[in-house]
């Protein structure tokens, strides 16, 4: 069985699927790269340089995220013709100062996620937006977002992978609460900006009698004025989570910038109905099966909740979890990547 070398910056629920996608056909050796402080950023690189000398006959690297921990895979695929396949999923492609966001806003992160993209044998964004879009969501520095738009020549090739999610679930397809529900993964200080947690609890404000739910809260990071119909809650249990996602109608996915935001899916699979940002992937996702907020703006939001109130919420809900099952499949996704590690 060949073996493949597989980093990461941290165990995230796509990471842990796509590992046991490879497990099923290869011997994969993982190496967490831990990037939560400068020191152990540097410890990461003196054990990273150690693991690829220990395992140099391996041919195969594939590296989850652009960034630091990605320079030495890259570089050793380049100077002894390794197969380096770099995955590519939202901040590696990004670049936004004002909200400080984007790995090309820092000089050095920068040039380390440049350099892999470049040197990399097969670029794999998980959606075709990644490489390049027209942003127009909100006035942001940069027009185009894109990693093409902040790296050099690529030596490689570029294949897109979009992620699949599970479809053996039972969704409630009965009559919902009135609700709106989203997971901010809320555990920094731009996240609130980030996630669109400052218009959601604008919006929240016309709607006194309807519940606002945003999951995966940090209290410390919270420095806004919440409405009283606003619940922040912390982070919950895959069942403690599910409840959620099966009791109330709408999601928000509000994000100022997203790669291929897993959360989405998975309130769409359950049969929530999206309303998203006209951001990225996140309106070919939703397609006809949600609304797309075209800008960030508090009485266009409103607008739009008022004109979809009145639907028929259970067909919509319905809709979504097909739109999930046919489009978005795990089968799909490990299909596309052993076609790609075979190129």
């Amino acid at each position: 069985m060949h073996s493949i070398l597989y980093f990461y910056p941290n165990m995230a629920t796509f990471v842990r699927k796509d590992i046991k996608i490879l497990e099923a056909h290869y011997k994969v050796l993982p190496f967490h790269f831990s990037q939560t402080s400068p020191l152990k950023t540097v410890w990461g690189f003196i054990k990273q340089g150690l693991f690829l000398m220990a395992n140099f006959n391996t041919k195969i690297y594939v590296i989850q995220f652009g960034g630091y921990h990605s320079l030495l895979p890259c570089l050793f695929g380049l100077l002894f013709n390794k197969k380096t396949i770099l995955i590519l999923a939202g901040t590696d492609c990004a670049c936004f100062p004002e909200i400080n966001y984007g790995n090309y806003r820092k000089k050095i992160l920068g040039y380390f996620t440049a350099k892999s993209i470049e040197w990399a044998q097969i670029v794999v964004p998980v959606h075709a937006a990644l490489l390049d879009y027209s942003y127009t969501y909100f006035n942001a520095t940069y027009k185009r977002q894109g990693f093409k738009n902040f790296v050099g020549r690529l030596r490689g090739s570029i294949h897109v992978a979009e992620y699949g999610f599970e479809t053996n679930l039972n969704p409630n397809e009965s009559e919902r609460k009135i609700g709106f529900v989203t997971i901010a993964g809320f555990n920094r200080e731009n996240i609130f900006t980030l996630k669109g947690l400052d218009l959601i609890c604008k919006i929240a404000t016309h709607y006194p009698s309807l519940p606002f739910i945003i999951i995966g809260a940090s209290g410390r990071f919270i420095n806004y004025a919440v409405p009283a119909n606003v619940k922040i809650m912390p982070f919950l249990s895959e069942a403690e989570k599910l409840s959620i996602l099966n009791t109330y109608t709408f999601y928000f996915q509000l994000s100022l910038s997203e790669g291929f935001p897993n959360a989405l899916c998975e309130a769409m699979q359950q049969g929530m109905i999206p309303i998203v940002s006209n951001v990225s992937s996140m309106p070919d996702i939703v397609k006809n099966s949600g609304f797309v907020l075209k800008h960030k703006d508090e009485l266009e939001l409103k607008n739009l909740i008022d004109s979809i109130l009145d639907l028929d919420l259970v067909e919509w809900s319905k809709k979504n979890v097909q739109h999930i099952a046919e489009h978005y499949t795990p089968e799909r996704r490990e299909k596309r990547l052993l076609e790609i590690i075979k190129l």
